[in-house]
């Protein structure tokens, strides 16, 4: 309810410009917490298994020991274009996606839909996947600031945000 109080208030110093307001009522006339989404993705990772929880868009990926990467997290099929649900919707708690896989977890991808949006596929964001774990893995990083702004730049043109955990 804070977060919606916030929300009020921006909006009273920020109002929408006409093409917002234009945008909001082709979609059947969003909310204001819907315009201020919020997402969160969660991953707990043990020597049992992993755990993750996620509300809105953004993508969650993992790689069991010696496997491939892939989704672990159910699909939402509300979740289309730049509609998604949000931790600022009125009933959030309804809309919390999670999973547990038992098993061995090497490395867990948790990021924006600003970087999958950049790829052309899912497997082309899966390749990309395998190198940026390994790139983390090998601590050779140096060079993932610039590619993934040169992505938001020329690719989805949406903030990126990545948190990349990996298990030696």
């Amino acid at each position: 309810c804070g977060w919606n109080d916030e929300i009020a208030s921006h909006n009273s110093f920020v109002p929408y410009t006409d093409r917002e307001h234009e945008i909001m009522r082709k979609y059947g006339g969003l909310s204001i917490e819907t315009v201020y989404g919020a997402t969160l993705i969660v991953a707990a990772v043990t020597n049992r298994g992993l755990f993750g929880l996620q509300i809105g868009d953004g993508t969650f990926a993992a790689q069991e020991k010696r496997g491939k990467l892939y989704f672990p997290m159910p699909e939402d099929e509300r979740l289309v274009g730049n509609l998604t649900t949000s931790l600022c919707d009125s009933d959030a708690i309804s809309s919390v996606r999670w999973f547990w896989r038992p098993g061995t977890f090497s490395s867990v991808i948790l990021s924006s839909d600003g970087l999958i949006n950049s790829f052309r596929s899912k497997d082309d964001y899966l390749s990309f996947g395998d190198r940026i774990t390994a790139a983390v893995s090998s601590g050779q990083t140096s060079a993932l600031e610039a590619h993934l702004k040169e992505r938001t730049t020329y690719g989805s043109r949406d903030d990126i945000s990545v948190s990349v955990l990996t298990r030696k």
